[in-house]
Formats: structure tokens, sequence, C-alpha cells
């Protein structure tokens, strides 16, 4: 399943997290009946994070993720492009992972600590 990024974030022109939590749902469902054990999603925010009124609720959102309960195993990998993201923002949903890779090192975020284990 593919879906673009102004698909699956902001399909109506504004961000909806609550829409997109459903979209991710849905795609866990979806995998474990074709008989998935696992997913793995990835998500590029460059589209929205642009927007100062989109930031809190993304940041919402991000957060939000970590606490889905989904049928199979999602690893979800986000993506933020440093070069459009403004640094206050990539601060805040960067406090939102359990896991980072930067400068191309896996890194724990001891900030926040998934349910989803280690």
């Amino acid at each position: 399943m593919s879906l673009r990024s102004d698909d699956l974030y902001i399909p109506d022109g504004s961000f909806d997290s609550q829409a997109t939590l459903g979209k991710l749902t849905d795609a866990a469902e979806r995998a474990e009946s074709e008989g998935f054990k696992s997913l793995v999603a990835v998500g590029d925010a460059s589209r929205i994070v642009d927007t100062k009124e989109s930031n809190p609720e993304y940041v919402r959102y991000e957060t939000a993720v970590n606490f889905l309960d989904l049928p199979i195993d999602v690893a979800f990998i986000c993506q933020y492009d440093r070069r459009i993201m403004p640094p206050d923002h990539l601060r805040r949903v960067v406090s939102v992972h359990d896991k980072l890779l930067r400068d191309r090192q896996l890194e724990r975020n001891c900030w926040f600590i998934s349910r989803r284990g280690v």
C-alpha cells in the first residue's frame, strides 16, 4: 500500500491527526487480514511542517502514533527534511521518538520510551 504524503496527511487541504491515525490503523488491519505479522510504515512530513498552524497538531499526532493499539507490530520511520523544518519544530517532533537515526548512527532517545519496548 502506498499513499502520497498529501493523501495521507492533508487530503482535504489541512492536517487532520485523527484521520491520519485512522489510515495507519486501517493499513495495519489490512496487513493483518492479508496474513502479515508486521508492517513498516514510512512517512515524510515535509509537506505539512511548513505551516505554523499545523506544527502543534503534528507533534500531538507524532506522539499519538506511539500509543496506537495495532493488531500487528508496525515499525514507523518518520522522515524530516532539516533543510526546510524550523529548528524548534524539529526539536519537538524528535523528542517524541524512542530512536533516532542521526549522522548514520541509530541512537536511543532518552526523552521518550515507547510502550512497544526496545
